[in-house]
């Protein structure tokens, strides 16, 4: 940013010329972005490095930021960091400090080193600089350079958020909201939240929503809700886009409207928002708000599956038995993406994938990995049928084959069935390891106030959700044991 002008160019000119460093610096400035006079930038670094040579600490952090961005000169990490320890070497310039923390910890011109970004963010911090707070209690909240401690973490935030540094607001927020490092409090939460939201940041603005939505910390107002996420998704917070085509294709705060929810679906799905892809597919394959187009819904649905969307592993796995592409029903690609579904926690994928295995649809039969997948969607469900077709399936097994399919089920089931339980909690991820704000989670309704399914086709609930087995539904299981499976329509 320019410094500050004082009195006319003419006079600025004359002490820069008998030799003010702080007049120097600033007609470099003003050269360097055109400020009054022709933009000259060969004739702004020479203005700044007579003043940084005779050690002008604001000079040295300027030319620093020069370096830095190759502004009218090549490109030098290692001039940016030697102009920085200058500046700082006077002990009075914090972001100078700072910003030589920021070299250690990103290894720019320097071997990363989290101990000394730490001790130059201390240094900062201690001098009031409002970002080199947040920095050190960033790295006392991840144990970074120093032994981890959540309580000084939240106490540099609150330094930090008192300074009305938005992201340190945000931090603060989140800690009162889990309670790490401080009591819980999901009013003072919601507090620091708003403040943060108030001043632009879309992971504040996103958090305020949920809070308004989900009523935890303060009363509920959906309407307000939605605003906030408008506000947080026109700043490209991805969570926040997903979630406000969410509430637009329910009506929840909003007017109803599946034109506006594919929008917003749409501008997430771009950006390989894998939820958003998987609405997004969905839409294209019912016809909300757009033309029903079954290859743009298999484009959507696959991009989402191969991000990591097991709703879409498991849509197109049903969509492939069903010979939703072909003249029949693809039964290998079938079992692939189920397998993909059921690997990745899906609730329901197990059951049909045991149905497969035992009914030899997608090759032989294979009673062993029937076993397993029956046991697992038991396991998960607590659905008598699955365990009874365990059993049934066991029951063909030799005690040597028996004793191998129990084994593998136990592994699967340790494999996946934590991520099944996150699964059915709306909690694809692990929260605690994420580290970015677009990641902090999706919003989640109570149950008081999830919507009911909009959509009821060809057996599927919603866009959203696949709530309730259709399979248990009059399968009867010597048919799945004993009958051929060529020739017929899976029963999937």
């Amino acid at each position: 940013m320019a410094l500050a002008f004082n009195g006319d160019l003419e006079s600025l000119m004359d002490r820069a010329r008998a030799g003010d460093p702080a007049a120097a610096t600033q007609l470099a400035e003003h050269l360097r972005h055109g400020i009054g006079m022709d933009r000259d930038t060969q004739e702004s670094l020479q203005w700044l490095l007579r003043a940084a040579e005779a050690e002008y600490a604001p000079a040295q952090y300027q030319l620093a930021l020069v370096y830095r961005d190759g502004d009218g000169v090549a490109h030098d990490q290692l001039q940016h960091l030697d102009w920085l320890t200058r500046a700082a070497a006077s002990g009075q310039h914090a972001s100078a400090m700072v910003l030589i923390g920021d070299c250690y910890r990103l290894g720019r011109g320097v071997a990363r080193d989290h101990a000394k970004a730490v001790q130059w963010y201390r240094l900062a911090a201690e001098k009031g600089h409002a970002r080199a707070r947040y920095l050190l209690a960033r790295a006392y909240a991840l144990g970074r350079g120093i032994l981890r401690d959540r309580s000084l973490a939240v106490e540099w935030y609150r330094r930090s958020a008192r300074n009305g540094y938005a992201p340190a607001q945000f931090r603060l927020g989140l800690a009162y909201l889990r309670g790490h490092g401080c009591e819980r409090d999901p009013m003072q939460a919601v507090i620091w939240f708003d403040r943060a939201a108030r001043h632009g940041h879309a992971g504040s603005q996103f958090r305020l929503a949920k809070a308004l939505l989900t009523g935890v910390g303060i009363q509920k107002q959906p309407s307000e809700a939605a605003q906030w996420l408008r506000c947080a998704a026109e700043r490209g917070h991805l969570e926040a886009q997903y979630n406000l085509g969410y509430l637009y294709a329910y009506g929840v705060g909003v007017e109803k409207s599946d034109v506006e929810a594919i929008g917003w679906y749409r501008k997430a799905a771009r950006r390989s928002h894998a939820d958003s892809q998987y609405a997004l597919g969905s839409f294209y394959l019912n016809g909300l708000g757009v033309e029903r187009d079954q290859a743009k819904a298999f484009l959507w649905l696959s991009r989402a599956a191969a991000n990591g969307s097991v709703r879409a592993a498991y849509r197109l796995g049903r969509l492939y038995a069903a010979g939703a592409y072909s003249e029949k029903p693809m039964m290998h690609e079938a079992r692939y993406w189920l397998e993909v579904a059921a690997r990745g926690g899906h609730p329901r994928a197990p059951y049909r994938l045991g149905v497969v295995c035992a009914r030899g649809m997608a090759g032989a039969k294979d009673f062993v990995a029937a076993y397993t997948w029956f046991y697992v969607a038991a396991a998960i469900t607590g659905d008598e049928r699955a365990l009874k077709l365990a059993e049934a399936v066991g029951g063909l097994l030799t005690a040597e084959e028996l004793e191998a399919a129990k084994d593998l089920a136990r592994r699967t089931w340790q494999e996946i069935g934590a991520k099944a339980r996150r699964v059915a909690a709306g909690k694809p991820g692990d929260e605690e390891a994420r580290t970015t704000e677009d990641l902090e989670d999706v919003i989640e309704l109570p149950a008081s106030q999830e919507p009911s399914p909009v959509r009821v086709e060809d057996g599927d609930t919603s866009v959203h959700d696949d709530p309730q087995p259709l399979w248990v539904q009059d399968i009867d299981i010597g048919a799945i044991l004993n009958e051929s499976a060529e020739g017929r329509r899976p029963l999937m």
